[in-house]
């Protein structure tokens, strides 16, 4: 994938001509699970730029579907991301609990042997 990609870079500055073209693989191989460059924001762009600089192309509707999706893959990544947050969060605070938890345990057993 890595050399698509070069491949398509150079003929993006190259060959205007087939700059949509380029743009729409561009965006496919950066959101491709294959990549080890993965990168969703890039990807977006390359679709975006399809759309926005080549607005007769019969990349066009492809790059708009595209781009839906990856907004959506974005959005869901911020949302994981937050959710990992909050559990990490709770996390700490079931811990913190449990040591007090723990502390009453242990004042209680003290109360009970002083009687």
């Amino acid at each position: 994938m890595r050399g698509a990609m070069k491949e398509y870079r150079g003929a993006l500055k190259t060959e205007p001509g087939y700059a949509d073209e380029c743009l729409f693989h561009i965006g496919a191989i950066y959101a491709s699970a294959k990549y080890p460059e993965r990168d969703f924001h890039k990807s977006l762009d390359a679709f975006q730029r399809v759309v926005r600089e080549h607005p007769r192309s019969s990349y066009r509707p492809e790059s708009e579907r595209a781009s839906g999706l990856v907004r959506e893959i974005l959005s869901r990544e911020r949302k994981l991301k937050d959710l990992r947050k909050k559990n990490s969060l709770l996390e700490k605070k079931i811990e913190q609990i449990k040591d007090v938890d723990l502390d009453v345990v242990e004042k209680r057993k003290k109360l009970l042997q002083e009687q």
